[in-house]
């Protein structure tokens, strides 16, 4: 089973939050606070208008007749605003949300494998990485199941672990 995680895999929040340039760190301030302050101050424009990623049309076309399988870190106070975004882009998808990026690789089985962009996890054997410039030092210290750099890249392993 493929699980994806939501946000800059499928939910692009670089034009609401940093008005189209790439975050350079995960932990990259904005407006002098973090990203959760933020989206907190501005919760209907980030969680319910951001737009997809070059990825969620991939994803949706290779995922056609399958349910989409949703794992994603959100606070608490994100998740009724996130819950209406995926079902306005998704339809109906199957959400798991979890408190931090292990919590979401103790849902996988061993054949299981997460699309993410996440560089916090411990262990990276079943992540396949979305690559952006806050996450390439994960490519020093860790080997990702897989590196998505292109919505090609993205059809490629879903064609592949999609049976």
């Amino acid at each position: 089973m493929i699980y994806f995680d939501l946000d800059m895999v499928i939910r692009d929040f670089v034009p609401t939050i940093w008005g189209g340039e790439e975050p350079l760190t995960w932990s990259q301030k904005v407006e002098g606070g973090s990203l959760y302050d933020y989206v907190r101050r501005n919760k209907e424009e980030v969680l319910l208008n951001s737009p997809e990623t070059k990825y969620a049309s991939v994803i949706k076309e290779a995922m056609k007749g399958k349910t989409i399988t949703i794992v994603s870190s959100q606070p608490e106070d994100w998740r009724e605003e996130t819950t209406e975004w995926i079902t306005k882009h998704l339809g109906e998808a199957e959400i798991h949300y979890t408190k931090d990026s292990d919590e979401k690789l103790k849902l996988l089985s061993p054949e299981d494998i997460l699309i993410d962009d996440s560089p916090n996890f411990s262990n990276f054997e079943q992540v396949a990485l979305v690559r952006y410039p806050y996450n390439t030092i994960v490519l020093e210290k860790h080997k990702p199941l897989a590196v998505i750099s292109s919505a090609e890249d993205m059809k490629k392993l879903i064609q592949q672990y999609n049976k």
